[in-house]
């Protein structure tokens, strides 16, 4: 009988220590304000979505899109430093920040790059400068094939153009692998950790990413969005698409990220291309936000001096 209940007992010890685990990893899920995400942004109806940016400054427009670890707000550092030159339009893309995040929305970067090459023509009206992070790589080459004449230039920060196929691809369907997404994107801690890998600094750059992830993850719709973005960037063929974009690209590397080499790029220089290359010292992921100087240093850089060499 005592046995029994010694067992009973470190049974219930155990139940109680992992319910305590849980809930300091999984924190509050009360829901929030979709606007706590940005507090003075615009909306515009673009192909029938509702898309949120945030407009700042006075001269020629330059559009900022975030990859699938960021939102408009992730921006912030570094259109404060060009708005005193630019017209800074912060653009959360369609599945991001507080923009739509229709279920049955087609988040395939030629269909991204349609509908940001429309919020060009309906809300910029006149061609632009384009930096796009990260993912957000892939939708900024299709805009630029699809209407090349509304970008003066592009800037690819840390471009993902596509991913490998693997786990990923076998359980994205799954209801296990939708809810394990949404526990890591419910813990502000296992995002800080995972954000802190990516970034060489971690104590600024990632925890901005972390805490734009967390919000973003309590919008409905993020997480199946967030998924959908990842399959479509698993079938998508990059090296192709640059190959064919007319409009002068600068790409930005952080020496440190994990993630993106300079190296697999390296092939579009032979062929005569308008490329200019910067790979950035104690730079990870996240350049935009670990060294927003130095990105607001390239863009405001003439065009003409794109065609330098590469940077080491």
């Amino acid at each position: 009988m005592i046995g029994n209940l010694a067992r009973a007992a470190v049974a219930a010890g155990a139940v109680a220590a992992l319910r305590m685990l849980y809930r300091a990893l999984r924190q509050d899920r009360t829901p929030i304000p979709e606007r706590a995400l940005v507090s003075d942004g615009d909306y515009a109806r673009v192909s029938g979505l509702e898309i949120h940016f945030r407009r700042e400054g006075t001269g020629p427009p330059i559009v900022l899109a975030p990859g699938m670890l960021g939102s408009a707000q992730t921006w912030a550092p570094l259109s404060e430093l060009l708005r005193d030159s630019f017209t800074v339009y912060s653009v959360d893309p369609p599945g991001s920040g507080l923009s739509d995040k229709p279920n049955d929305l087609d988040y395939s970067p030629a269909a991204q790059g349609k509908l940001l090459s429309c919020f060009v023509d309906e809300v910029c009206r006149e061609p632009v400068i384009l930096v796009a992070a990260s993912t957000a790589a892939a939708t900024a080459i299709e805009a630029a094939l699809i209407s090349p004449e509304n970008f003066k230039r592009i800037v690819l920060i840390s471009p993902v153009l596509d991913l490998p196929n693997g786990p990923v691809a076998l359980s994205r369907n799954s209801w296990g692998f939708a809810r394990a997404f949404d526990f890591v994107l419910s813990s502000r801690r296992i995002l800080g950790g995972i954000m802190g890998r990516l970034a060489v600094d971690p104590s600024a750059a990632a925890d901005t990413i972390a805490d734009s992830l967390y919000l973003q993850a309590r919008t409905p719709g993020y997480v199946k969005a967030l998924i959908a973005t990842i399959d479509e960037l698993q079938n998508h063929d990059w090296r192709g698409s640059l190959d064919r974009v007319a409009v002068p690209l600068t790409i930005v590397f952080g020496a440190g990220d994990p993630i993106v080499r300079s190296s697999a790029f390296r092939t579009l220089t032979k062929n005569g291309r308008s490329i200019r290359f910067s790979v950035l010292p104690r730079c990870g992921h996240f350049p935009e936000l670990e060294c927003p100087n130095r990105i607001a240093a390239l863009i405001r850089m003439p065009t003409g001096e794109d065609t330098s060499p590469a940077e080491e």
